[in-house]
């Protein structure tokens, strides 16, 4: 008994520690917007894409996916910060992005170009 509380508190320690890390604001750089709620990042040498967090845009071949695109192509090249929340089922990095002090998530939902989708 005594062997499995242990354990379980080991293992309750690590995931804190690492969500903790993992869910810092780090700075990088939009490289791609690959459509509304999803781009590539560069940020500490590395480039990796993410998935925003808590929206769904349309596709691009979708009603106002291009347009939806077109307002995300805005912060291309823009320094950003942005705060990650784990992985979807592609290997693509869960996040909130922000210009500024502003969401860009919210941006996209404030701008009719996006919908709250709890799944992300």
């Amino acid at each position: 008994m005594k062997k499995s509380i242990q354990s379980v508190l080991f293992i309750a320690l690590f995931v804190l520690q690492f969500t903790a890390v993992f869910a810092q604001k780090q700075n990088g750089v939009i490289a791609k917007v690959t459509d509304g709620d999803s781009f590539e990042i560069i940020a500490n040498g590395e480039k990796f894409k993410v998935r925003l967090n808590g929206i769904d845009c349309p596709e691009y071949d979708q009603a106002y996916g291009a347009e939806a695109t077109e307002f995300a192509m805005q912060f291309l090249y823009q320094e950003i910060k942005f705060e990650s929340f784990g992985e979807d089922k592609y290997k693509r990095v869960i996040a909130d992005i922000y210009f500024g002090e502003k969401s860009i998530n919210a941006l996209l939902v404030e701008n009719g170009y996006a919908w709250h989708y709890k799944k992300y």
